[in-house]
This record gives structure tokens, sequence and C-alpha cells, in this order.
């Protein structure tokens, strides 16, 4: 009975796929979202964020917590003389 399932669900799948290859339209909606779709949202997004807004709730006032909040913010740079 389990040799049939497998049986059955190949051939299936092979009809699927006939029934793929004779619809190009979805055949190029395919190709266009698994590759330039990809790959366009890939390249326009920025890597990193810059200036996003966090709020951060420090309901203990802890030494851990605090360091935790001023890991968010930009260290300032030691002047040199």
């Amino acid at each position: 009975m389990r040799r049939r399932n497998v049986a059955n669900i190949y051939d299936l799948g092979v009809k699927e796929l006939w029934s793929l290859w004779r619809d190009p339209m979805m055949l190029v909606l395919i190709v266009y979202v698994f590759t330039a779709s990809v790959y366009t949202s890939a390249t326009s997004m920025p890597e990193t964020l810059h200036n996003a807004p966090i709020a951060i709730v420090d309901e203990d006032n802890s030494a851990l917590s605090q360091r935790v909040a001023s890991a968010f913010y930009p260290r300032s740079s030691p002047s040199r003389p």
C-alpha cells in the first residue's frame, strides 16, 4: 500500500510539472519571485538602522539596566589634545 501512495504522489508531481510547463506566465512569475524580487529587495534595503527611535523602561534603576540603556547610545569619543 505504501508503494502505491508513493507512486500516486510521483504521478501527481509529474502532472503538476507538466501543467506548469504549459503555463508560461506562471513559470515567469515563479522565476521572477524567486530571483529578481529577492535580489532587488536585498539590495535596496540598508543593512543597518540609522537614528531609529527606541524606548527604554527602567523600573528598577539598577546598574545593569543603566549599562544596557547606555549601550544603545553612541559613545562620545575622548577629546585628544
